[in-house]
């Protein structure tokens, strides 16, 4: 009886390989899902919270209806959050492997406690020198000052809560400050000033968290096959994962019908040239654009706070309109993933919490439209600037007398 080859060999060793991996790779993701909730929380409770201000700067009238002029201005905010994005956690292997780099939260609100606008910074306290360093490197006369954490809501509040998605893929442009006729600020800080009494409160709140590079590849392949003649729709409704598969599985399928003889005779085929229009040749180039871009992922969440239920949700609808100027018509626009009721909503909000289900990609320019200090042609009452002359207080003041 001839020898045959007992396949057992082969797969029953291979079986436990594949099952050692297994677990080693799930007990890995449990731990380190463990590991970055305690340290989501601690760095929670170890975040310093920052009032910015800077000053009202006067410019003439001709400069001041430049647009250049205040696109120039914004443009610093989007260079400093490109030197946020540098901010990476020290320490040796295991600690990387674990933690990523630190949460930024920025946060424009009208406290309940006041009638004005702020604009704040939280930002884990180890972080927060190199932090400052990089706002006054960007912002030179911008007054930085440690305060207490403030709240939105008064006893016996109402409070609604609103989570922004994108309509489309996140590797599409919005419209930005680049290309907006007006300082997208207005219209936020105006909602945010509509507020009826010092009982009223709302926030727009930004958090930045580290983004991975896989969102540049999509969007390098939809610029790509939109310049090979496909229409923005469907060049987005084909994934790189299935193209590829596409292709191999074309591959495939081609080595099993061509005959020898027919492989000689093959030529490669000619591509086509392709005239995009006008608007066409824009949206690749700003599609590329936002690809060549620092980004962050990012989480925005919008409250407010009021005396009844329908008057919070009257403020909060305010909030979702002013972000509708960042449309950018028939390629993405933000949209209302989550509403909800309740302070218990606000849980993420209080303890600003990085929700990675419910984070989107922005690059810096994006940011920069959204979140950026006040400007010169800031003119949103209640917005609370820095006063000429004024300084913060001496770092290390004693708090006894002598």
């Amino acid at each position: 009886m001839g020898n045959t080859f007992d396949a057992n060999v082969l797969l029953v060793p291979l079986v436990y390989l594949f099952t050692f991996l297994s677990l080693v790779s799930g007990v890995f993701l449990v731990v380190r899902s463990f590991l970055r909730f305690r340290y989501q929380v601690n760095q929670s409770l170890n975040m310093d919270l920052e009032i910015i201000q800077v000053m009202h700067k006067k410019i003439g009238e001709e400069k001041q209806s430049s647009a250049e002029a205040w696109r120039e201005e914004i443009l610093a905010m989007e260079q400093l959050l490109a030197s946020l994005s540098a901010l990476k956690p020290t320490g040796n292997f295991f600690k990387k492997l674990f933690f990523e780099a630190p949460d930024i939260v920025f946060e424009i609100a009208n406290p309940s406690s006041s009638e004005e606008i702020f604009f704040y910074l939280s930002i884990p306290k180890r972080y927060r020198e190199s932090a400052e360093k990089q706002i006054h490197s960007f912002f030179p006369h911008a007054v930085i000052e440690k305060v207490t954490d403030y709240t939105i809501f008064s006893p016996g509040s109402f409070a609604a809560v609103a989570v922004l998605d994108l309509k489309e893929s996140q590797a599409l442009p919005l419209k930005t400050y680049r290309t907006l006729d007006i300082d997208p600020l207005n219209e936020l800080s105006n909602a945010l000033s509509k507020l009826h009494t010092e009982a009223e409160g709302a926030a727009v709140q930004i958090l930045l968290s580290h983004a991975t590079g896989g969102w540049r590849a999509e969007g390098r392949k939809i610029a790509q096959q939109m310049q090979e003649g496909k229409r923005l729709k469907d060049a987005q409704s084909q994934s790189f994962a299935k193209d590829v598969g596409k292709h191999v599985g074309k591959g495939m399928l081609a080595m099993m019908t061509t005959k020898p003889s027919d492989k000689k005779s093959a030529l490669p085929e000619e591509k086509k040239i392709v005239n995009l229009t006008p608007e066409e040749q824009e949206l690749v180039k700003s599609i590329d654009g936002k690809a060549s871009k620092t980004a962050f992922k990012v989480n925005i969440r919008l409250l407010a706070s009021a005396a009844t239920q329908e008057r919070a949700e009257d403020i909060l609808a305010h909030l979702e309109n002013a972000f509708g100027q960042f449309e950018n018509p028939e390629v993405n626009s933000f949209r209302v993933k989550k509403r909800a009721k309740g302070k218990t909503a606000a849980y993420d909000y209080i303890f600003r919490n990085v929700d990675d289900e419910q984070a989107i990609v922005l690059n810096v320019e994006e940011l920069a439209s959204i979140f950026h200090f006040p400007i010169s042609t800031t003119e949103t009452p209640k917005i609370k600037w820095l006063k000429a002359g004024a300084a913060p207080p001496p770092v290390n003041i004693p708090t006894e007398g002598i």
